[in-house]
């Protein structure tokens, strides 16, 4: 329920019509130009985690286990990316489970716009709101609430048990 970080022409729906239109041609090519396979990042430069601790822990694990390497995405990844997002958005009208959505303040990987769309289209189309009526945001977050550091990952967590607690007594 949120929209892939790609931008073209500053737009993320354009990126998305392009992805969507391109993924075709060259299902399997790397998004950008160039080919883009998985490379460690520094701490400094990720977009997962103000953790440095957890990060190095997520790097020891690509290191141990290569199947699960991320590199950039491909051109099929971003298009079904959007598509995938698209059908959430079109669908809030079949939603009756009670939803949760949280959102990391300083993520680059993913737009909040389709978070906020989504939970505004609950809301319109069914009547149900998203938990505390939108996204819970965590001004600072990044990407991966669950391994983030403390201040974050415990807020993320404890928002998330007491959401099944509430849930749970109705």
């Amino acid at each position: 329920m949120h929209g892939p970080a790609i931008k073209i022409f500053g737009s993320s729906k354009l990126g998305c019509l392009w992805f969507r239109a391109m993924d075709w041609l060259c299902y399997d090519c790397w998004a950008g130009i160039l080919p883009d396979p998985y490379k460690p990042i520094t701490f400094a430069n990720n977009e997962y985690t103000n953790s440095e601790t957890r990060y190095q822990q997520l790097l020891k694990t690509y290191q141990e286990n290569e199947t699960i390497q991320l590199g950039g995405p491909t051109r099929g990844w971003c298009g079904q990316a959007c598509a995938a997002s698209s059908t959430m958005l079109s669908n809030t009208k079949t939603i009756t489970t009670p939803v949760l959505v949280l959102q990391a303040g300083a993520d680059t990987a993913v737009t909040p716009e389709a978070q906020d769309t989504f939970c505004l289209n609950l809301k319109k189309e069914t009547g149900n709101s998203c938990a505390s009526g939108g996204p819970i945001k965590f001004d600072g977050a990044k990407h991966e609430l669950f391994i983030e550091s403390d201040h974050y990952r415990n807020l993320a967590i404890s928002t998330i048990l007491d959401f099944f607690s509430t849930e749970r007594v109705k």
